[in-house]
């Protein structure tokens, strides 16, 4: 139970670490950007084999 306890109080403290969640917030955007490349590049494909 003191493992549990010790992982619920650090939690709190890196959801408020403003350097964290920049961090995570800038990942999660490239991961975006990225699905974003790869399905315009494929629609551009698509488009390039039609036309």
């Amino acid at each position: 139970m003191a493992g549990r306890d010790d992982v619920g109080k650090k939690t709190p403290n890196r959801k408020n670490d403003p350097l964290l969640q920049t961090i995570v917030i800038l990942l999660l955007a490239l991961i975006l950007l990225g699905m974003a490349l790869r399905i315009f590049s494929g629609v551009f494909e698509l488009l390039a084999a039609y036309f």
